[in-house]
């Protein structure tokens, strides 16, 4: 059977090849958290499983999609 979710981790040497494997696969990213100080576009930890109602699955609008069907 197929998992409902994945979570994936990797270790790096330094900050800067972090990014670069981030910049290299963002299309394969759903949520980042992290310091946003730090980490632009990053979810805050804490904050992940706790959408606001203009957070949307994917970055796609959920209610606009089903009045569009």
């Amino acid at each position: 059977s197929s998992s409902i979710s994945e979570i994936t981790y990797h270790t790096y040497a330094n900050p800067k090849e972090a990014r670069q494997w981030i910049r290299a696969n963002q299309d394969q990213i759903q949520c980042l958290v992290g310091n946003g100080a730090r980490i632009p576009n990053a979810v805050p930890f804490g904050m992940a499983q706790s959408p606001s109602l203009t957070d949307y699955a994917d970055s796609r609008d959920t209610m606009a999609f089903l009045c569009a069907l």
